[in-house]
C-alpha cells in the first residue's frame, strides 16, 4: 500500500512540473500560444506594460531581431515576457511576480 502511495505522489508531482509548459500564455478567456501573431496576441492580451526589440544572434552568428513584450499584472501574477521573431510569438517567458 505504501509502495502504491508514493507511485501515486510521483506521478502527481511528475504531472505538475509538466504542465508548467512556457509555450503559451494565458490573457483572460483566451489562451495564446506559439505562432500566434502581434496583433493576435496584442487583441487577446491587450497593449503589454513594457515593449522593447533585442538582437539575438544563433549558433553561425547570424543577427536577427526580437520583440519582447513585458505584461506584470501585479503582486499576485507572475511576470511573463512574450518574445516575437518576425512578427510571430516564438517563446514565453515566466518571470517573478509582478509589482
Amino acid at each position: 500500500m505504501r509502495t502504491l502511495a508514493l507511485i501515486v505522489c510521483a506521478l502527481v508531482v511528475g504531472t505538475a512540473a509538466r504542465a508548467r509548459a512556457d509555450d503559451s500564455i494565458r490573457c483572460g478567456e483566451w489562451l495564446v500560444r506559439i505562432g500566434a501573431t502581434e496583433g493576435e496576441v496584442e487583441h487577446k492580451c491587450g497593449a503589454p506594460t513594457e515593449a522593447y526589440t533585442d538582437t539575438e544572434y544563433d549558433v553561425n552568428g547570424f543577427a536577427y531581431y526580437v520583440d519582447r513584450w513585458v505584461y506584470n499584472r501585479g503582486p499576485y501574477e507572475l511576470v511573463r515576457t512574450v518574445i516575437f521573431r518576425g512578427g510571430a510569438l516564438i517563446r514565453v517567458v515566466v518571470g517573478r511576480h509582478g509589482y
